[in-house]
């Protein structure tokens, strides 16, 4: 069984407001939602979960190591799945790879559809799809 579940919509930015208030002041959100073009242009993922509001990025103010891994450990609680980088870290609601197909069928229309466009709607379902 999987540590955690990937969030709703809702669930996500509920999860974003609290690790923001817990570091505000410390850090700043230098990604959320992407188009397609602004994914290309910032060179992400083509599963990138910030093409369905699902994922943000953020820089320290002030970098050490410390604030840093007390942030991973945090989002981590809230049920992120957290990537650390040089230049920050990067948290997202669902998991790596191609988008649940259950997910994109409960959340998808109405929320990431608009965003992504039906052109890619096939290959971000493809891994689960029955």
């Amino acid at each position: 069984m999987p540590d955690r579940m990937p969030m709703s919509p809702a669930e996500f930015d509920a999860a974003v407001r609290r690790f923001e208030q817990r570091f505000a002041g410390t850090m700043h959100q230098t990604s959320g939602t992407r188009s397609i073009k602004g994914n290309a242009d910032a060179k992400g993922h083509e599963f990138s979960k910030h093409l369905y509001g699902m994922a943000a990025d953020y820089i320290l103010t002030t970098p050490n190591v410390v604030a840093h891994n007390s942030m991973m450990r945090f989002a981590a609680r809230l049920g992120f799945w957290v990537k650390r980088y040089d230049w920050g870290i990067h948290l997202q609601g669902l998991p790596t790879g191609p988008i649940p197909y259950w997910w994109w069928v409960k959340y998808g229309e109405g929320h990431a559809a608009e965003k992504v466009g039906a052109e890619h709607l096939g290959e971000l379902v493809r891994s689960d799809a029955v």
